[in-house]
């Protein structure tokens, strides 16, 4: 093996005994090979000359973006951002493949007032298997360098008591890694070593020595880490029961965020496998928070015709968070499924009242198209009520077909050949009109040819008219028929949905609530009894109740809010 440290000029040792005490960066190395093995060999041999630079006291060891400088512009780019920070010096390096089977491992000092590499080190192994002695010589002569004597190295090894509590480690004041269970290469001499825990608090020292570090030897550090805090646990399980306590309530909305923005700091503070059930607990209630929300946010003018949010044939985009909580593992919480399918049933009967808006336009390929999404929140949200929709769908059909068939019967030939004999009546009194023919005749004649004459234009005019008007009703027949058809079977849905998507002001003293269930259902809401779906005049923060299921059972989330509050019934 050999190794070697390159000055490129005469003077080049000389620069680099000047440019001690100055800013310095060490650039993570590269590895330009395909074998993805020597990455962490890259990695070991950049943090080692960093932490030995650390450990000498004799550089301003500072950080910059990582990046490859071997790359196209890669120097240049290197050098500006080096000047902008103000680094004297920057030392780089990689591991690359040469002829012959060989590796070879280089560094290099760049020096950013002298536009140039001020010298750089070459390890050459012969194989994989001797790489981490090479790597470890690179390091050794790239230091001796840049500090201007032969340094020496020991190593230590970490060992913790248990293995399933994360702690840092600091060595002389540096933080060297988390977790990190030997330093292969450390500069000899007496060093501090400190290990802390890091818990949701903050850092808690666990060990504080000094050690003397000789050459060639392995000094072994052992310490006892405890287990998670009972304090650090509490205060993320408080926090969590305050966010817990308010869910679903939109007035505490802000606070219960706050709640639990402060647990989600404190478990990322600490990454404890103890406290892996509240982070699953974290999760189930950021979840129901997200959904709870998204409802409170949901308004019958989104699935208005004008609105223009929900087109029919694309359901499923109107409640996106919904959406995708129902397909992630989140579903499988009670809490959050009871809440991904109160937000799909209230979708689904809101679509129910945009059916009967499309009904109320005569927009029966519209209405078609909502039948099929409702199809698909069925299956999408698992909700009831399948017979209903599949006998509705029935009977729309059924209307749709004898509108057709009634079209069909009245599309016959007699309106126009009458349209036509009336029309030639009328041609044929402005023909005599026009050419004088009743002034051919005298006498008796002359009045016989002029009854003749208006009697033919009046008499192909009454014909005419009536021919069109009786084409016109028999080509309307089928939208007169489903007109009539969904007045007499829906009409309380039509006039439900104009109310509720035509007029969202809901005028009046006190909350309003739209109560959503089964189509036509009649149900006890507070001390009346409606029909469903309805809109029920109530008193802002109190709950209402229902005959058939209780709305409210103790759950702040379906207390009446100011304006209009949604409610379900199943």
């Amino acid at each position: 093996m050999l190794v070697f440290w390159l000055p490129l000029r005469a003077e080049g040792q000389e620069t680099l005994d000047r440019i001690r005490g100055s800013r310095i960066a060490v650039l993570p190395f590269v590895n330009a090979t395909e074998v993805s093995e020597f990455d962490r060999i890259a990695e070991s041999a950049s943090d080692s000359i960093r932490l030995i630079l650390h450990w000498s006291r004799q550089y301003d060891v500072r950080e910059m973006p990582a990046f490859n400088p071997f790359e196209p512009d890669g120097r240049t780019s290197m050098a500006r951002i080096a000047r902008d920070q103000r680094i004297r010096t920057v030392l780089f390096g990689r591991i690359v493949e040469i002829p012959g089977g060989r590796i070879e491992l280089e560094s290099a000092v760049y020096g950013t007032e002298e536009g140039r590499i001020l010298g750089g080190a070459r390890k050459e192994a012969f194989g994989a298997f001797d790489l981490v002695e090479a790597s470890d010589e690179l390091v050794i002569t790239t230091v001796s360098a840049l500090l201007g004597y032969n340094v020496e190295l020991g190593a230590i090894i970490f060992s913790p008591s248990r293995s399933d509590v994360p702690y840092r480690v600091y060595v002389d004041g540096i933080r060297v890694g988390d977790n990190v269970r030997a330093l292969p290469q450390v500069l000899t001499g007496r060093r501090a070593v400190e290990i802390v825990l890091n818990t949701a608090q903050g850092e808690i020292p666990v060990y504080s020595r000094d050690h003397l570090v000789r050459p060639g030897e392995a000094l072994a550090v052992a310490f006892d880490l405890p287990a998670v805090t009972q304090r650090e646990q509490v205060e993320i399980m408080v926090r969590q029961g305050i966010a817990l306590r308010l869910l679903g309530d939109p007035s505490d909305y802000g606070w219960a965020q706050a709640a639990l923005g402060e647990s989600r700091e404190l478990l990322r503070r600490s990454d404890s496998a103890a406290l892996e059930p509240l982070r699953a607990e974290q999760d189930v209630l950021e979840a129901a928070w997200r959904l709870d929300r998204e409802f409170m946010h949901v308004q019958p003018e989104l699935f208005a015709r004008q609105s223009g949010r929900y087109e029919p044939g694309d359901p499923l985009p109107v409640l996106p968070e919904t959406q995708r909580i129902s397909r992630s593992p989140l579903s499988g919480d009670p809490r959050v499924a009871e809440r991904v399918r109160r937000n799909g049933y209230a979708q689904y009967h809101l679509t129910w009242l945009r059916w009967g808006e499309s009904l109320s336009h005569n927009e029966w390929d519209e209405a078609s198209r909502i039948l099929e999404d409702l199809a698909v929140l069925e299956r999408q949200y698992g909700i009831g009520g399948q017979e209903h929709r599949v006998r509705v769908n029935r009977e729309y059909g059924n209307a749709l077909e004898e509108a057709e068939s009634l079209a069909r019967r009245r599309r016959r030939p007699w309106p126009y050949v009458t349209l036509g004999i009336g029309l030639g009546g009328i041609g044929f009194g402005t023909y005599m009109y026009a050419t004088d023919e009743v002034d051919n005749h005298s006498g008796s004649d002359r009045d016989t040819a002029r009854i003749v004459q208006w009697g033919s234009i009046a008499g192909g005019a009454v014909i005419s008219i009536a021919s069109i008007a009786r084409i016109v009703r028999n080509n309307r027949a089928g939208e007169t028929y489903l007109r009539e058809w969904a007045r007499e079977t829906h009409g309380y849905l039509m006039d439900m949905a104009s109310r509720v998507l035509g007029d969202p002001g809901f005028p009046g003293p006190g909350a309003t609530a739209l109560v959503l269930g089964p189509v036509g259902e009649m149900t006890t809401i507070g001390t009346g009894i409606h029909r469903l779906p309805a809109l029920v005049t109530g008193v802002e923060g109190e709950p209402l109740s229902t005959g058939r299921a209780p709305l409210v059972s103790g759950e702040a989330a379906r207390l009446l809010s100011p304006g209009l509050t949604i409610l379900t019934v199943e």
